[in-house]
């Protein structure tokens, strides 16, 4: 069963990814996390699902979480193939 994306999905996804930008610039890592985790679930498309991925890839790489930063990189090259930041976040986990 295919997810139907939605307009209200997407910017309920992008406000959770502000929100732990700005804990991620903050240097709240868990914070962040927890954001983008939040945007992850929201019904979005893939392009956008991948971007949070390298996000929270990211966070857990600030937390020295290789093994979920490595998680989440291929996860985000799963969801769009085309991701640089997803073949250098796993390369850097």
């Amino acid at each position: 069963m295919v997810e139907e994306v939605t307009e209200e999905a997407t910017r309920a996804a992008e406000e959770f990814k502000e929100k732990g930008n700005g804990f991620f610039k903050d240097n709240k890592y868990e914070a962040a996390i927890d954001l983008y985790t939040e945007a992850i679930f929201c019904k979005i498309g893939p392009v956008k699902k991948a971007v949070y991925y390298c996000n929270r890839s990211l966070a857990n790489l600030r937390l020295e979480n290789s093994s979920i930063a490595l998680f989440d990189a291929c996860e985000a090259i799963k969801f769009d193939e085309k991701n640089v930041k997803g073949y250098y976040r796993r390369g850097q986990a």
